[in-house]
């Protein structure tokens, strides 16, 4: 699993879905445990990863800003296995205006505020059954059961927040 997370971070970073130290990537394992990246640029070199405990404090952790957000979908989620926050400067764009259209649906961007607010963001989540939301000054939130489909709507979502941008 290691050797498969890391090949898609490193997608992620070749397609600059991580912006910075802005966007993560995530794999939960049976243990109740997961591995994501640390708060750190990405890099080949050096070990970009940490395993954490779902629902452990990771206040004095070196994992990304975004473990606590991972652990509540992982413990929300039965089919949540892998989870990506992408920052693509495309997606960053759309989520500065108020929507998205994805398979002949609207999705509505959501204001950074719900990620104060645990309750709201899984029942957005849990709404609109795709395993996805948008969120301003955030990027977006996704979560799939292996790395092929979700790295498969990413570049779809991706591509459909270019056209968008175009026009």
């Amino acid at each position: 699993m290691f050797i498969e997370i890391t090949k898609y971070a490193k997608i992620m970073y070749e397609k600059d879905f991580l912006y910075g130290l802005n966007g993560s990537i995530s794999t939960r394992f049976e243990d109740n445990s997961f591995i994501i990246n640390k708060n750190l640029i990405y890099s080949e070199e050096n070990n970009f990863f940490t395993k954490l405990l779902l629902n452990e404090n990771y206040k004095y952790k070196d994992a990304c800003k975004m473990a606590k957000l991972h652990s509540l979908i992982y413990n929300n989620f039965a089919q949540a296995k892998v989870i990506a926050i992408v920052c693509s400067k495309e997606i960053l764009s759309i989520c500065k205006r108020s929507k998205l259209t994805y398979k002949n649906k609207d999705f509505f961007v959501e204001s950074n505020d719900i990620l104060n607010n645990n309750k709201a963001l899984l029942e957005k989540l849990n709404k609109n059954n795709l395993n996805f939301l948008l969120i301003r000054n955030l990027g977006l939130i996704i979560f799939e059961r292996d790395f092929n489909t979700l790295f498969a709507r990413i570049f779809d979502i991706d591509l459909e927040a270019k056209i968008s941008c175009i026009n």
